[in-house]
C-alpha cells in the first residue's frame, strides 16, 4: 500500500454505525478525495425526496439523508446531526407545527452524537407527533433515528434494521516488508499505538477493539427495544439484520407498509379535517358562549335591578347566584326594603340628574334626548338601567368585535355586567 493508503486506514480505524454495502462506499468515497482506487462503489449523490415534497400545513418535513456525520464532510453527500437536532428545535418551537416527518434515506453513520439526538426525538414525541418515513433505505445510525420517532412507514421495497456496529483496522506490516519498507513508532504508553496500520496489533488488541464495538451494539439494542418497546432479546437476535416491507412490520421494526408519496396525501388529507374539525368546535364553543349569556340575560337583568353596587352584581354572577336569593340576602341586609314605598307620580331633581346621568354616559351625544324621552314616559331610574342594559347586552353579544366590552374579565357575562355599570355608577 502506498502512504496515502496508510493515510486511508488512520480515518477508518473506529466503529461505525452503517450497512456493510453503505461503509464500503463511504470507504471508496474518502479514497477517492485521496485519489486512491480500493475496488469499492462509491458513494452515490441523488436529490433527496425532502427537496421536493411539498409539506401540508402544520407538517414539517426533516430530510435524513446520504451519510449521517458528526461534522460534514467537504466532496460528500451527508447529513449531520447537529443540522438535524436544531431542525427538530425550529420544528418543536412553531406552534403552527403539529406534527414532524424524518424523511430518511441513509445507510448510516458515525456513532458520536447519534445517541444524544435520538433520545432527544424520543422525548419530543411526548409534545408532538413525530414519523419517519423511510424513502427505500433506513440502516444503522439511521434505523436508531427511525426507531425514536412515533412511527415508522415504508414503501414496499424499503428496507430498515442493520441493526449493529461495524470496524476495519489495516495491517501493513507485511504489505511494508514485501517494499522494503521499515518503519519506526516511538511511542510512551503500551496501548499508545492502537491501531496504527504499520504496528500489528496483538489478539489483546483486537479483542479491546471487539469489546468496544459489541459495547455500542449494546447501547444500540437497548435504545431501540426502548424506543420500539421490544425486549432487548429480540432485537439483539436480529443480528444485524435487514427486513424489508411486511416483514419489518411483523418482526417489530416498522409500523405501516405503504407509497411514500400516499403517505404524504393522505396525511394532507388528515390535515386538512384536523383544521375542519378544530374551526368546527372553535364556531361551536363561541354559539355556546353567545347562547349561555343570552340565556342568563335576564337574571343578570333582574340581579342588576336588585342593587346597584356592581362589586355585590359580579359576586352573584360568578357565584351563578339566583334571583330569589339574591333578593333575600339584599332583604336581610336591609329590613327597611320590606316596608312598601308610596308610588311617586314625579321624579325627583335627584332622579331626573341620575337619568339624564346614565344617558349621557351610555349615549354620549345623543344622551339628553334619550334622556328627555325616558322622563316624558315617566320611567323611573330603576326601569331606565334595565332598559339601558337590555340594549348593552344584545349589542354585545351580536357585534363581531364586542369592541365595546371590557377586556379585563374572562366571564363573557361578567364583561357584559361590567359594560353596565357606566350606567350605575355615581
Amino acid at each position: 500500500m502506498t502512504y496515502k493508503q496508510r493515510q486511508l486506514s488512520t480515518i477508518l480505524h473506529r466503529p461505525m454505525m452503517m450497512h456493510e454495502h453503505h461503509f464500503n462506499a463511504y470507504i471508496s468515497t474518502v479514497a477517492q478525495q485521496n485519489h486512491l482506487d480500493l475496488g469499492h462503489q462509491q458513494c452515490s449523490v441523488a436529490k433527496p425526496l425532502a427537496l421536493t415534497m411539498k409539506a401540508p400545513d402544520g407538517v414539517s418535513i426533516i430530510g435524513v439523508d446520504g451519510m449521517l456525520l458528526h461534522h460534514p464532510a467537504n466532496g460528500m453527500h451527508c447529513t449531520t446531526y447537529t443540522d438535524l437536532s436544531n431542525a427538530l428545535d425550529t420544528a418543536m418551537l412553531d406552534d403552527a407545527i403539529h406534527t414532524l416527518v424524518f424523511l430518511i434515506s441513509s445507510g448510516g453513520g458515525e456513532v458520536e452524537r447519534v445517541f444524544d439526538l435520538a433520545e432527544k426525538i424520543y422525548q419530543s414525541r411526548k409534545q408532538k407527533r413525530l414519523i419517519a418515513v423511510v424513502d427505500e433505505s433506513a440502516y444503522s445510525a439511521a434505523y436508531l433515528i427511525a426507531s425514536a420517532c412515533t412511527e415508522i412507514i415504508l414503501p414496499q421495497t424499503g428496507g430498515v434494521g442493520s441493526i449493529g456496529v461495524i470496524a476495519k483496522y489495516y495491517d501493513m506490516t507485511q504489505a511494508n516488508e514485501y517494499q522494503g519498507v521499515k518503519v519506526h513508532t516511538i511511542r510512551s504508553g503500551e496501548q499508545k499505538a492502537f491501531g496504527d496500520p504499520d504496528v500489528s496489533m496483538s489478539l489483546e488488541q483486537l479483542e479491546a477493539a471487539q469489546a468496544d464495538v459489541d459495547d455500542i451494539r449494546q447501547m444500540f439494542v437497548a435504545a431501540v427495544a426502548k424506543y420500539r418497546n421490544l425486549s432487548p432479546q429480540d432485537v439483539m437476535e436480529t443480528e444485524a439484520k435487514v427486513y424489508k416491507n411486511q416483514h419489518a412490520v411483523d418482526i417489530g421494526l416498522a409500523d405501516q407498509v405503504i407509497p411514500v408519496e400516499n403517505f404524504f396525501t393522505s396525511l394532507s388529507s388528515k390535515t386538512q379535517q384536523t383544521q375542519q374539525t378544530q374551526q368546527t368546535q372553535q364556531t361551536q364553543q363561541t354559539q355556546q358562549t353567545q347562547d349561555e349569556i343570552m340565556a342568563d340575560k335576564d337574571r343578570v337583568l333582574e340581579l342588576l335591578s336588585i342593587s346597584s353596587d356592581m362589586a355585590q352584581v359580579t359576586k352573584w354572577i360568578e357565584n351563578d347566584t339566583s334571583v330569589e336569593d339574591a333578593k333575600k340576602e339584599m332583604e336581610a341586609e336591609n329590613p327597611e326594603l320590606d316596608e312598601p314605598a308610596e308610588t311617586e307620580t314625579a321624579l325627583s331633581a335627584a332622579e331626573y340628574a341620575k337619568i339624564t346621568q346614565m344617558c349621557h354616559e351610555v349615549r354620549g351625544a345623543n344622551g339628553a334626548a334619550e334622556a328627555t324621552a325616558y322622563i316624558k314616559k315617566g320611567l323611573t331610574v330603576a326601569q331606565v338601567r334595565q332598559d339601558l342594559w337590555s340594549h348593552m347586552v344584545t349589542s354585545s353579544t351580536t357585534s363581531p368585535t364586542r369592541s365595546a366590552v371590557p377586556t379585563a374579565s374572562t366571564n363573557p357575562l361578567l364583561d357584559a355586567a361590567l359594560l353596565a355599570a357606566k350606567a350605575a355608577k355615581q
